[in-house]
């Protein structure tokens, strides 16, 4: 039988500026599914985090990254000095892994991590909030083409405790787009950082409310069908960069 092929389209470079000392990031991509090209999203936070190191200082802060995907947000998160888990997957860890390994090794504070996170799946069992507390959670793109809208919702529910920081950063392509981020709203306190046409910037931290109230909401929206995209495979491809090299500058 013969083994997959996985077919790596190119290597994109990125340039990080930190401490007035360019950093460069390489991103190996590739066509086999969504998690191996890097989307705007994570280019828009990463220069985001670069450009307000003093607002949101990650030195030495725990950080989450969901749909972690070629891992660029996370290396940029890692070199500016936080302790990172990256996640998505399990099957394209792979290549998250080997970007992030590649580009951080002793080049950063804390060695990042790469985990598996399965949506909405048993989490409590498998990232008791006793336990897994984050200062930071990252997520980048990670509302597009896909049936799992309520269970990333309720993911980042999980993980953004009292004391955590939600960044969300996503390009509105669809009307499911903004039918998710209006139910982000709704659960989350929010302050729109960036706008810069189609894609926005949210920070957000937990909502005080009665236990159940967000779940209900989300409940509430499936049993109006929102939340479910019903547009058809392609066009995210088209949403790569067009470039190999971007720059993100202080």
């Amino acid at each position: 039988m013969k083994s997959k092929q996985r077919r790596w389209s190119n290597h994109t470079t990125v340039k990080l500026s930190t401490s007035s000392k360019d950093k460069e990031i390489v991103i190996q991509e590739g066509f086999d599914s969504y998690a191996g090209m890097i989307w705007p999203g994570a280019l828009a936070l990463s220069q985001y985090l670069d450009s307000h190191r003093s607002q949101l200082n990650l030195m030495d802060k725990a950080v989450l990254e969901i749909g972690a995907g070629t891992g660029l947000l996370s290396i940029v998160a890692s070199l500016l000095g936080a302790w990172v888990t990256a996640t998505d997957l399990p099957d394209v860890l792979g290549n998250l892994t080997f970007n992030v390994s590649k580009n951080t090794r002793g080049r950063c504070r804390h060695t990042p991590q790469v985990a598996p996170l399965s949506w909405g799946y048993d989490l409590e069992r498998t990232y008791p909030t006793a336990i897994y507390r984050y200062d930071y959670i990252l997520a980048a793109d990670v509302v597009y083409h896909h049936d799992f809208l309520d269970e990333l919702l309720a993911t980042l529910k999980h993980f953004c405790q009292p004391g955590t920081t939600l960044l969300l950063a996503n390009k509105i392509r669809l009307e499911s787009d903004q039918t998710f981020l209006d139910k982000f709203k709704r659960v989350f306190n929010t302050r729109l950082l960036e706008e810069d046409e189609s894609l926005v910037i949210f920070m957000a931290t937990c909502r005080e409310a009665k236990e159940g109230e967000d779940m209900q909401d989300l409940q509430k929206g499936k049993a109006r069908g929102e939340g479910m995209n019903s547009e058809g495979e392609g066009g995210r491809c088209h949403e790569n960069m067009d470039g190999k090299s971007s720059r993100i500058d202080s």
